[in-house]
């Protein structure tokens, strides 16, 4: 049980992110427009909030999730597919509140991956891994 609610935050935490993503984009947007033209009325103060409120809850759910997936990881004898996974809520809260995730991130990928690199369903946690290596 553990793992499906982890992955259901690792879920929300990735829609919520998305939305703070898309919304930060619009606000800059909305910042030129505002700039060009003052006599608009945007609202931009409040679409902010909105956007560092789902910031917020993005990260609360990735955090979240990792403690889900901890839980998981040793109900499931420690498999594989849940370092990978926990992997992933590293590497959005990497993005989301902290660099200092992604050495975590990466190490749990490595772990993940150990031993089954060229096998085909690894091979979206070896790219992935690879990416974060390189920053």
């Amino acid at each position: 049980m553990n793992n499906e609610l982890a992955q259901s935050f690792l879920l929300k935490a990735s829609i919520t992110a998305a939305r703070w993503q898309t919304a930060s984009w619009q606000i800059k947007t909305a910042q030129s427009a505002a700039a060009a033209e003052p006599s608009l009325d945007l609202d931009i103060a409040q679409w902010q909030q909105t956007a560092e409120t789902d910031r917020t809850n993005a990260i609360e759910s990735a955090r979240r999730a990792v403690r889900e997936f901890e839980k998981s990881s040793r109900d499931l004898n420690r498999n594989w597919t849940v370092a990978a996974q926990a992997a992933a809520a590293h590497d959005l809260l990497a993005w989301l509140e902290s660099p200092a995730h992604r050495e975590t991130a990466i190490s749990n990928y490595e772990a993940s991956i150990k031993g089954r690199e060229s096998e085909p369903f690894a091979h979206p946690f070896v790219d992935r891994l690879n990416q974060l290596k390189s920053r």
